[in-house]
């Protein structure tokens, strides 16, 4: 059975592409050089977090992306719960690699850039020390994923609807979850 799977935003989205822990990612090094000098300056600073916010956002030929792999982790973390995480693993496939992002801004990602409305700034614990952290950010949000759901592999369609119902409350998607983030209002459609 085809479906389709909506979720709009409740919180604030924030994207942090787990690229920026391959040292060899170009970013990264740039980073590094920045980071390990002794004196840095604001600029040095201000090119960190332009850095950061480049390296920490999904983005493919030019659009503002979010994975789908991200949405189906969230279900099945969330089918869990409910002791269904397996049978949505088996039962669940989700088209594509990722799914185009909707929100209200710019289209071009310099331009996205440049408004600080799209940049969160949180200190983020990193061994005994705290530091400060920029992440792409957007709010309002949403983002349609279709696929396909097998029926007859251990988890019924109303199972389905109330974990992708539920997912937005207890698990959410993004970069920090923990602190709410990522919430969103979750709904299944079947298509015919």
């Amino acid at each position: 059975m085809n479906i389709t799977i909506n979720l709009t935003g409740t919180s604030p989205l924030l994207h942090h592409n787990p690229r920026m822990v391959d040292k060899e990612y170009e970013l990264c090094r740039e980073i590094s050089a920045l980071t390990t000098k002794r004196k840095k300056t604001d600029a040095d600073y201000k090119a960190i977090e332009r850095l950061e916010w480049y390296g920490g956002i999904y983005v493919e030929d030019g659009v503002v992306v979010q994975p789908v792999a991200k949405v189906r982790k969230c279900l099945i973390n969330t089918a869990r719960i409910m002791k269904l995480g397996k049978g949505i693993e088996r039962t669940l496939v989700l088209d594509g690699m990722s799914t185009p992002l909707v929100y209200e801004g710019p289209r071009d990602i310099d331009e996205l850039f440049a408004k600080p409305r799209y940049h969160s700034r949180l200190s983020v614990g990193i061994g005994a020390k705290r530091v400060m952290r920029v992440r792409p950010k957007f709010f309002p949000w949403a983002l349609s994923v279709s696929g396909m759901f097998i029926t007859d592999a251990g988890v019924n369609l109303d199972e389905l609807e109330s974990i992708v119902e539920l997912a937005g409350t207890v698990e959410g998607i993004g970069d920090n979850r923990v602190n709410g983030y990522g919430r969103f209002v979750g709904t299944l459609e079947v298509v015919k």
